[in-house]
């Protein structure tokens, strides 16, 4: 392009860069909420793990077991031998 460019198409470039902007903070607000949950669910994943006792007492049998499976993916195995 030569010469300059005309107001109306600067300022429907001005919008267009402004949506955009807005868009993008936006997204990062939205990401930056996410990273705030997922730090919460840590925290709290966290807290159940040092007081593994108390949660899997408090929990339900859905809990339970995909405790079971998250610490013993492979199953839990009955010992004749040891009684547990």
């Amino acid at each position: 392009m030569k010469g300059k460019i005309s107001d109306e198409d600067f300022a429907t470039m001005k919008k267009a860069i402004a949506d955009e902007i807005e868009h993008i903070e936006h997204g990062l607000k939205r990401l930056d909420e996410e990273r705030s949950g997922v730090q919460e669910l840590a925290k709290t994943k966290e807290y159940e793990l040092k007081n593994l006792a108390e949660s899997w007492k408090n929990g339900d049998l859905n809990y339970r077991v995909e405790l079971q499976f998250a610490l013993a993916p492979e199953g839990l195995h009955w010992s004749v031998k040891k009684g547990f």
